[in-house]
């Protein structure tokens, strides 16, 4: 190695050393494995996007191969650029670690001993959302309203044919029906043993429910809230299980994204085949790339809808005075118009996100702002609760968190105003319905038995 690919091996570990030393502290403070920490889960996100395609290319030797991912193998970062773009993720990671410890010591130390209990009227409720939208789903397919994707690639051009009004529902009736998930699992869990079956078949929709030639992400943050889930609610899972799941995991999240890879190179010939690689590690770090590449030639102008767009991604954009634009739809019309043309993206990513602003600075910033929300959130979820949406939010935030990393900073944020609260009180409302109507149906038999 020389001089610069020791210091890109640095700062790795340097990543890794803050993620390690928060997960040590959180795991002191929660007296068990901090599985349910959205700081450590933030921070460990944050390192597998911003450190594994580094390593692959230390491995390569400073260079990207044929082999890997297409875009990276054009590009070809020089190990200045790779330095640059580290120090983004450095100080992130510095900046979040020492800002979430620093408000952590605020909150309640030792394990989460109570959470409030979800009743069987918001379990028929949140049950009621998700067979609604499944329904909704196979009335829009065989009513001829969407068709059927050929391929993975496929799947973008299907849903950006489809009018802006059916696309907003699908998007949030998808959401609501996730968050409805989430209150079935935590539930059933606490109603464990007694109804071991029913948790049985929750982990096999999850499994069914996965489509080797679309998106991953659906099995991967259903199986891990299921596993956060057991962990806080029925009995905590040692460290050491955690590890080595999450290696096996991520061996075969990256796996399947190469088989995804081949099967649209089969389909589709070299033109379209990006690569192997390891995945959307692979593609988001690519994006950081190609930033730092084109800002080093020219001033990347992007628009302010776009650049605060994540602040109010939650508005619909028939009530906008202005057209709703994200950071990621800029960042794929000014640099892949063609994956634009057929619904395609690439994400954007955290680290674009501060090449698009002040570097390193505006990293610590973002950093040490979600460091202080995230230790807020880990207070507020801490603190004894009298509200049963409590846990199923918290599994939300803390399975989707991966998206600040993977999308903008603040997007989960957005979700949950969008998505989250409304799903949430949609159970309530039809909880508190079939309340209402036991209830009638019981006074109405109590009355006529006193009549007769």
């Amino acid at each position: 190695m020389d001089d610069d690919q020791l210091i890109v091996l640095g700062l790795v570990l340097l990543i890794y050393a803050s993620v390690i030393g928060v997960a040590v502290f959180a795991a002191r403070r929660n007296r068990r494995a901090p599985a349910d920490d959205i700081g450590v889960m933030w921070l460990v996100v944050l390192a597998l996007y911003t450190t594994i395609s580094p390593i692959t290319w230390l491995l390569q030797g400073g260079t990207y191969s044929i082999l890997s991912f297409s875009r990276l193998f054009i590009l070809q970062p020089s190990s200045v650029e790779m330095i640059e773009l580290l120090q983004i993720s450095t100080a992130y990671a510095l900046a979040f670690g020492m800002a979430y410890v620093t408000f952590r010591l605020r909150s309640p130390i030792g394990p989460m001993g109570h959470h409030a209990y979800i009743s069987g009227s918001k379990l028929a409720g949140a049950l009621a959302v998700v067979v609604a939208f499944q329904a909704a789903m196979l009335v829009i397919s065989i009513g001829g309203f969407i068709r059927a994707p050929e391929s993975y690639h496929d799947t973008y051009k299907v849903i950006q044919e489809l009018p802006l009004g059916l696309r907003q529902g699908l998007k949030v009736g998808q959401g609501m029906a996730s968050v409805a998930m989430l209150v079935l699992l935590v539930g059933v869990l606490q109603r464990w043993p007694r109804q071991r079956l029913l948790f049985g078949m929750y982990l096999l929709v999850v499994l069914l429910s996965f489509d080797a030639r679309g998106s991953r992400m659906a099995i991967a943050t259903g199986l891990l809230s299921a596993g956060i889930g057991w962990h806080v609610l029925v009995r905590p899972i040692p460290l050491r299980w955690w590890i080595s799941s999450g290696l096996l995991g991520l061996l075969v999240f990256t796996a399947l994204g190469v088989l995804r890879a081949l099967e649209s190179w089969e389909e589709f010939g070299t033109v379209d085949f990006d690569g192997a690689g390891v995945g959307e590690f692979d593609a988001l770090w690519a994006n950081g790339v190609e930033l730092l590449q084109a800002k080093q030639f020219q001033q990347l102008d992007m628009p302010l809808a776009a650049r605060f767009g994540e602040l109010w991604a939650f508005v619909p954009s028939q009530l906008l005075f202005f057209e709703k634009w994200s950071a990621a739809d800029w960042f794929v019309e000014t640099f892949h118009p063609d994956d634009q043309a057929i619904g395609g993206g690439w994400a954007f990513g955290a680290i674009g996100q501060a090449i698009i602003g002040d570097g390193a600075w505006e990293a610590a910033i973002r950093g040490g702002v979600l460091g202080a929300l995230a230790a807020w959130i880990m207070k507020w979820y801490r603190s004894p609760q009298a509200k049963w949406w409590a846990l199923p939010m918290y599994l939300y935030l803390l399975t989707f968190v991966y998206q600040s990393v993977r999308d903008t900073t603040f997007q989960p944020l957005g979700s949950v105003i969008q998505i989250v609260l409304p799903a949430l009180l949609l159970v309530e409302l039809l909880g508190t319905l079939l309340d209402f109507s036991k209830n009638t149906t019981r006074a109405i038999a109590s009355c006529e038995r006193s009549f007769t």
